[in-house]
């Protein structure tokens, strides 16, 4: 279950969830996970900065919670337990839906409608990448 050897070259696993997802996916894959967390925290910032209190309780909560994983991401796979990729996923949602709710609720902000085409590029681009990650994921087996 666990690897005891002493000779670093014949580790199977770097032991760190960011060096592991380097490893796997290259720098278009670390990339995009730091975009993904630049995107995240962005909203988490701007939940804390200007939402109500109950909606900004609610971004302290999950913000420290998502600390929380990624710190344990450095020293281990806490990714890998489906638990806590699901509730990764569930939080980091939460806190763009919680900016989402707020810029509904405030009438002086400008909200673009989503037009046709939009929708189609956005499915285009869905489609895209659920092909890429599949192939990714049966070109390594």
């Amino acid at each position: 279950m666990f690897d005891r050897s002493t000779i670093a070259s014949l580790a199977a696993h770097a032991e760190n969830e960011y060096a592991q997802t380097a490893e796997e996916t290259g720098l278009i894959g670390l990339t995009a996970l730091v975009c993904f967390g630049i995107l995240v925290w962005a909203n988490y910032a701007r939940n804390i900065r200007t939402a109500s209190v109950p909606i900004r309780s609610a971004a302290y909560g999950l913000g420290f919670g998502l600390v929380a994983i990624m710190l344990h991401s450095l020293s281990d796979f806490g990714q890998h337990l489906p638990a806590n990729a699901f509730l990764s996923g569930v939080s980091c949602a939460m806190l763009l839906a919680l900016a989402r709710i707020r810029r509904k609720s405030n009438p002086d902000i400008k909200i673009a409608r989503v037009s046709q085409s939009s929708r189609v590029l956005r499915i285009i681009a869905l489609v895209c990448t659920a092909g890429f990650w599949t192939w990714g994921h049966t070109w390594r087996q």
